[in-house]
């Protein structure tokens, strides 16, 4: 019982214990004259630290010598990859980094001491966080622990990667989904109650069609940045192409790009009843339009037509811009733009996961100097 009440206070995770000063110089000298870890050391660009068996950093690589503002190995043999972080669960430890009550839940100290134990490559992620009050900092770190034997003793080579931007811009938009959902779900029935009161009005109509699009936009959206899992589904239904172009024609019917510019829709079998995700198939081809329109000149025109053949119809969009072999061959590609500010990109590229992921059609584009460019859409009937 003493002994248990004695390691409640010397840890509450990970052991407590730390190596000597003079053993950690004859594990500096290990690793240094160690080919292969001095190779390593010197030749991988990203953060990179090697600890011992009580988790104290022997040496580290220059990344992360930089990163952490150390101008001589001295200031951090010994410590702790907390302690060397200067994270703020370390100092509240019993005895340091990995002990305190919080640790059991890091990431880093988790892979270390699993890593040790099973001798095999562990990956976890690790928050940490600095500082105080206004200084107070959040930092979120991928940890990859690699366990290797040198002459007779254990160490663990952590690789870190810094994804402190990539966690803060998944909790944006997290937090951003949520918040735009509640506020859709208000503006829809608002808008929808109004479209009631007023039938006749074109422009409450609009308003109420466009809201309802919005709601679809948001978790198309959040499929498109996270589409390694099919959560974006279809919703069938049997809808006249008619209705389905005046849907469009309406849509774009207050957009400035038609304000200077002509868009011309036709279809040979308006009256053709399609089963399929109308709202899909309307992002689809407005991605399409808006993208010809923004390509054309001032008082030029894009045309929208559709044609059946056997079992399929196309919808095809048509501009008279050229456009070159090296945009064409990175057109359908995430992120590719011609544009010039960051996040643009996603238009062409969700033309292609919507209309063939989920709606199972083809998406594709011709373009020639002296024919300009025709995206078609085919979706099978």
């Amino acid at each position: 019982m003493e002994m248990e009440e004695l390691n409640k206070l010397d840890t509450y995770f990970a052991s407590p214990e730390r190596t000597d000063r003079d053993t950690l110089y004859l594990e500096l000298d290990e690793v240094t004259n160690n080919p292969v870890m001095d190779t390593l050391l010197h030749s991988v660009g990203g953060l990179l630290a090697v600890v011992d068996e009580n988790r104290q950093i022997v040496s580290v690589n220059r990344s992360l010598a930089e990163t952490l503002n150390i101008q001589d190995i001295e200031d951090v043999i010994g410590l702790r990859p907390g302690e060397a972080l200067n994270c703020n669960f370390a100092k509240e430890g019993p005895n340091g980094c990995g002990t305190g009550k919080f640790c059991s839940s890091c990431g880093a100290a988790v892979a270390i001491v699993t890593s040790l134990g099973s001798e095999k490559d562990v990956e976890r992620n690790c928050y940490i966080e600095t500082g105080e009050g206004e200084l107070k900092n959040n930092l979120a770190f991928q940890v990859r622990a690699h366990p290797v034997k040198i002459e007779k003793r254990k160490y663990v080579v952590l690789f870190l990667q810094d994804i402190t931007r990539q966690e803060q811009r998944a909790s944006l938009e997290r937090t951003f989904f949520h918040d735009i959902n509640n506020l859709l779900q208000g503006l829809s029935s608002a808008s929808e109650m109004l479209s009631d009161i007023h039938r006749d009005d074109k422009l409450i109509d609009l308003v109420s069609h466009a809201s309802r699009m919005l709601v679809k936009e948001v978790e198309i959206q959040r499929y498109l940045l996270n589409n390694d899992s099919l959560d974006c589904h279809m919703y069938c239904q049997s809808i006249k192409l008619c209705e389905l172009l005046e849907e469009l024609e309406t849509f774009f019917s207050y957009n400035p790009l038609i304000q200077d510019r002509h868009l011309l829709i036709s279809s040979d079998n308006p009256e053709r009843i399609l089963k399929t995700d109308m709202a899909l198939v309307i992002r689809i081809l407005s991605n399409m339009i808006t993208n010809a329109l923004e390509a054309t000149d001032l008082n030029g025109a894009v045309s929208l037509w559709t044609e059946e053949e056997e079992d399929k119809i196309c919808f095809f969009v048509h501009n008279n811009r050229f456009i070159s072999e090296e945009v064409a061959l990175k057109i359908f590609h995430k992120n590719h733009t011609t544009k010039s500010e960051v996040g643009r990109g996603l238009g062409t590229f969700s033309m292609k996961l919507l209309g063939e992921k989920i709606l199972g059609g083809k998406v594709e584009f011709v373009t020639s100097p002296e024919r300009g460019t025709v995206f078609s859409f085919t979706l099978p009937l």
